[in-house]
C-alpha cells in the first residue's frame, strides 16, 4: 500500500494507515502546511503534479481530515519557533505576493503596499493614524539653519558615532572629501599629511 502514483481513491488519503504507510510524503505535506501553503498547493508539492489541478483540492481535503495529519500538523506547528513561522522577511514576502498578484483586488494590493512601506521604513504611522514619509538624521540636520564649522564637525562626529557614513548635506565634508569617513577620504587625508 506504499504511495507510488495518484491511482488511489481520494478517500484513501483520509485513512490513517495509508498515511503511516506513506509517511514521507505526508510529512512533506505537513511541512508545506506549517510553512503556510494552501492545502492544494501543499498537496501538489508533497504528492507530485500527477493529479489534475482541479481535483487537487478534493485529495487535499481528505488529507486535512486524516487523524495522522491533524496530530502531526499540531505537533509540527507547536514545535516551530515563532521567528521561523513569521518574521519580517516572511511578512514582506507575503505582502509582496499580494501587491504583485493581478487577481487580488486593487484596494487589497494598495493596503499591502502601505504595510510594506511601513515594514521597509519608507513610511511610518503617526499618533493620529496617518501614514507619513520617514525622515532620517540627514533630513533633520538639513532642515536646521546653517551652523558654524565647529558645530558642523560635532554633527558629523555624532553621525559617524551613530554608524552613518554619509556626510550631512551642506557640511564641510561635502566640500572637502578628506573629511569624509570613507577609504577614499582617508587616502586623501593621508596624502595631505
Amino acid at each position: 500500500m506504499a504511495y507510488e502514483h495518484p491511482e488511489y481513491d481520494e478517500k484513501m488519503f483520509r485513512d490513517e494507515q495509508f498515511a503511516l504507510a506513506n509517511k514521507d510524503v505526508f510529512t512533506q505535506y505537513v511541512t508545506a502546511r506549517v510553512q503556510g501553503h494552501m492545502p492544494s498547493v501543499a498537496f501538489r508539492r508533497a504528492f507530485g503534479p500527477g493529479y489534475r489541478a482541479e481535483d487537487t483540492y478534493k485529495f487535499a481535503e481528505q488529507v486535512e481530515h486524516n487523524p495522522w495529519f491533524t496530530d502531526a500538523f499540531a505537533a509540527a506547528l507547536a514545535a516551530m519557533p515563532m521567528d521561523k513561522l513569521w518574521n519580517n522577511k516572511v511578512a514582506i514576502n507575503s505582502l509582496r505576493q499580494l501587491t504583485l498578484d493581478p487577481f487580488v483586488k486593487c484596494a487589497t494590493r494598495l493596503a499591502a503596499m502601505k504595510e510594506l512601506n511601513v515594514l521597509a521604513n519608507i513610511t511610518f504611522v503617526d499618533e493620529s493614524g496617518r501614514t507619513r514619509a520617514n525622515r532620517n538624521l540627514n533630513d533633520f540636520y538639513n532642515s536646521l539653519p546653517e551652523q558654524d564649522a565647529e558645530t558642523t564637525k560635532a554633527r558629523e562626529s555624532a553621525l559617524r558615532a551613530a554608524g552613518i557614513k554619509e556626510p550631512v548635506s551642506g557640511t564641510s565634508a561635502d566640500a572637502d572629501p578628506t573629511q569624509q569617513d570613507t577609504p577614499e577620504g582617508q587616502e586623501k587625508a593621508d596624502d595631505k599629511a
